[in-house]
C-alpha cells in the first residue's frame, strides 16, 4: 500500500493580525481533507503544537491513505521565556478541518 505524506507548517513570515480571535487568542484552521476528527492527534509541548491526521478511507481506484502532519512554532505566540505549554491550547476537528486556539496565560478563555 502506497502512502502519501503532506507536511504543513506556518511560513516564517506570518501576519499575526490575521490569526487573532476577538478575545485575543490566536486561532488557526488547517484543511485535512477526508480525515475524521477521531483520526487526528494534536500534541502540544513547550515549543510547538504538532498535529497528525490520517485519511484511512480506501476507495476502489485509490489504495493509498493520506497522512497530514504539521506544527505551529510557539515563537509566533509566546513572549520570550514563556513556554507554549503555559498557554491554554484547545482544538476541534470536524469535516476535515482542524481548528486550533492558543490563549496566552491569564487571558480570558472562550469556546
Amino acid at each position: 500500500m502506497a502512502r502519501s505524506v503532506l507536511t504543513l507548517s506556518l511560513p516564517t513570515q506570518v501576519n499575526l493580525e490575521d490569526t487573532v480571535c476577538g478575545d485575543g487568542s490566536f486561532c488557526m484552521s488547517f484543511d485535512l481533507p477526508g480525515v475524521c476528527g477521531d483520526d487526528i492527534l494534536v500534541l502540544p509541548n513547550e515549543n510547538e503544537v504538532k498535529f497528525y491526521g490520517e485519511n484511512k478511507e480506501v476507495y476502489e481506484h485509490d489504495e493509498s491513505c493520506r497522512i497530514f502532519m504539521g506544527a505551529v512554532n510557539g515563537a509566533f505566540f509566546c513572549a520570550p521565556g514563556v513556554p507554549l505549554s503555559s498557554h491554554h491550547i484547545a482544538w476541534d476537528a470536524e469535516f476535515g478541518v482542524l481548528k486550533v486556539r492558543i490563549s496566552p496565560p491569564g487571558r480570558a478563555r472562550s469556546s
